[in-house]
């Protein structure tokens, strides 16, 4: 049986998971832009497929 990680991406609960804090980097960085004195952030990004990373970082982003 070959060791298998997955990254970002749940696949079955057998199989552990490694991901990053999508939603706390998206706070973040808008934070970080509002308190350097932006009125508005402009956000560009790519597919909004349901389980993208994507998502939560527009969540957090949203929420700050």
């Amino acid at each position: 049986q070959l060791p298998t990680v997955s990254f970002d991406r749940p696949i079955s609960r057998e199989i552990p998971m490694v991901s990053c804090d999508n939603y706390g980097g998206g706070h973040l960085i808008a934070q970080t832009v509002l308190k350097r004195g932006a009125k508005e952030i402009l956000i560009f990004c790519g597919s909004q497929q349901d389980l993208s990373p994507i998502n939560e970082r527009l969540r957090g982003m949203m929420d700050c």
